[in-house]
């Protein structure tokens, strides 16, 4: 059966509210918003653990959170940047670190790693721009280690442990060097050199959930996301770091050993604009052309046409496309992994597209075992691989956004024009549980922030500059 009407779901939180405590909460007051094909109203409210007012002329937030403190990274101009924990729960933790003007801070992103708060940040105003990669320790916020380099000329694969693998510029104008260091030391643990300046593509094999990842995951830094347009969420894909990819700018493609750094196999193949190594293949997209090549010889396994603006894994065995359709619209297209070869029958992948299926997003996100959209105008939120169904908005010009996700959980932005300008709630993807919405503000943001969620609750920003650390009851 078709999943509910999450447009419908998100009226409910948004039609009429009353202010608790200074927050909105919107609630379903109309029987009719109730039918929902055997799904309740509203599970329960995001009560405010914790506000922390923030100056006026701050322009960046960025923010984390383990459940028990939230970390915040704020920059002002003529301050400079400070990084700061505030415990949430009476196990957290609380300190603040200076990091002054220098460098100043363009974009950034705070991930938790262990007991590490890894902390990337991007000055545009070098030459070239710069990349700071700075770790703390959650427990006292002290400098663990630092690294710095040219932000365009530095890829990042993924994170296990306490180690990160990425890619960058070497010693000399003509070379790379792809490593494995530790975050709390700074050191490689490995160094594979590459005869190739000028740092292209690097991941690691990912591999479909089967929950929430506890384990490796892909990273990409700040710099990366936003180049590619994408947000900070956490995926659910599972990262090997046993097996790496480096497609470097003459179109050579070297297969490592992640836990040695050896290389196993290397190719002259394309310089690729995206790729992903999944299920002993690596993919890779050049033009208008997507072709998959086996990890052991690098051999050609097969070969679709047609323009693709993003790709991403949506089922354990199933390569999403997302291809234009006209109109601003785009469609995805889902591929056998091992074939190339279009899913989907007659109802889910109409035969008029080319065996693609309307998901109205241009990227989208593995959370748990499902998928979920970067951002949703009418369109389609989740889909369940399995049995390719999906939450469909259906209200008209209602827009959601994942502003954060993690495990099960995703935080929601909803916007509904002459209803609600801002609201924020929180949506399990397995149950389609979700929050009473909690309104951000009447304003635009003037000034760029993130979200975040982890251990029951969730992190936000308003248009007024307010963090606020949220209880997700479920």
């Amino acid at each position: 059966m078709l999943w509910t009407v999450l447009g419908t779901v998100l009226m409910l939180l948004l039609c009429c509210g009353g202010i608790v405590g200074g927050v909105f909460y919107y609630r379903a007051q109309q029987a009719d918003y109730l039918r929902l094909d055997g799904l309740a109203a509203a599970d329960g409210k995001l009560d405010e653990l914790k506000s922390v007012k923030l100056p006026g002329d701050t322009e960046i937030v960025r923010v984390a959170t383990d459940g028990a403190t939230l970390y915040y990274l704020a920059y002002q101009p003529t301050v400079g940047t400070k990084v700061t924990a505030v415990s949430v729960k009476p196990d957290g933790h609380n300190w603040e670190v200076q990091l002054g003007l220098d460098p100043r801070v363009n974009d950034a992103r705070l991930t938790l790693v262990g007991d590490v708060l890894l902390v990337d940040v991007v000055d545009k105003s070098r030459t070239p721009m710069l990349l700071t990669q700075l770790s703390l320790a959650t427990g006292d916020g002290h400098q663990l280690s630092k690294r710095e380099g040219k932000q365009d000329q530095t890829a990042y694969a993924a994170i296990v442990d306490n180690s990160i693998i990425l890619a960058y510029d070497g010693d000399s104008r003509s070379s790379s060097k792809v490593e494995r260091q530790d975050l709390k030391t700074g050191k490689a643990a490995w160094t594979y050199q590459v005869d190739d300046a000028g740092t292209a593509l690097l991941a690691a094999s990912v591999s479909w959930p089967g929950g929430p990842n506890k384990g490796a995951f892909p990273y990409r830094h700040a710099g990366e996301l936003r180049e590619r347009g994408e947000q900070n969420l956490r995926t659910s894909l599972v990262a090997d770091p046993g097996t790496l990819v480096f497609n470097d700018n003459r179109g050579v493609v070297h297969v490592l050993d992640g836990a040695t750094g050896q290389l196993k196999v290397k190719k002259k193949i394309e310089r690729w604009t995206w790729m992903v190594v999944t299920g002993g293949l690596v993919i890779g997209n050049f033009g208008s052309t997507t072709a998959a090549y086996d990890l052991a010889t690098l051999t050609e396994r097969w070969r679709v046409s047609g323009q693709a603006l993003y790709f991403g894994m949506c089922g354990a065995t199933t390569l999403c496309l997302s291809i234009p359709a006209g109109s601003d619209k785009d469609l995805v297209r889902p591929v056998d992994l091992t074939t190339g070869k279009p899913m989907g029958d007659s109802t889910t992948a109409p035969k008029a597209q080319g065996g693609a299926s309307e998901f109205g997003a241009t990227e989208f996100t593995p959370l748990d075992k499902r998928v979920i959209a970067s951002n949703v105008v009418s369109g389609a939120i989740i889909r369940d691989p399995a049995s390719w169904d999906m939450t469909r908005l259906l209200q008209d010009k209602l827009s959601v956004t994942p502003l954060a996700a993690s495990g099960r959980y995703a935080v929601l932005e909803v916007n509904a024009p002459g209803i609600l300008k801002s609201g924020v709630s929180v949506l399990d993807v397995e149950s389609l549980r979700y929050t009473q919405a909690v309104a951000m503000g009447d304003s635009d943001y003037g000034f760029d922030a993130t979200a975040d969620i982890a251990g029951g609750v969730a992190v936000v920003v308003t248009t007024d500059r307010r963090i606020l650390a949220l209880k997700v009851p479920f």
